[in-house]
């Protein structure tokens, strides 16, 4: 899986980057390690949010978090994400056992 970490108006760190990195396993042991995700973290007058928009299959997901840390808004965004995706691979899944049992 491709991951790319960007900053808007939050000055970048090599530490938070492999943090990100760590989080961002968990989405790779669903996938498979395939597909595509940016991340951008970016800090407003009052919240830090952070933005997530994922590639795979050629659909996209977009999630945001906001919370009181970068760190939190980047758990809030992975966990939105992976809510997403296993709920897009259980309906796909569904919507193929019932083909399969229309044809019997």
């Amino acid at each position: 899986m491709q991951v790319k970490v960007s900053f808007d108006n939050v000055p970048s760190s090599s530490a938070f980057k492999e943090f990100v990195s760590e989080q961002v396993e968990r989405v790779k042991e669903v996938l498979g390690g395939r597909g595509k995700l940016e991340v951008v973290v970016s800090q407003n007058a009052n919240s830090k949010e952070s933005k997530m928009k994922m590639l795979f299959k050629g659909k996209q997901l977009h999630v945001m978090a906001k919370a009181d840390s970068y760190h939190a808004a980047v758990a809030k965004s992975l966990d939105k994400l992976l809510k997403r995706v296993k709920s897009k691979k259980r309906s796909r899944q569904q919507r193929i056992s019932h083909r399969a049992l229309s044809f019997q």
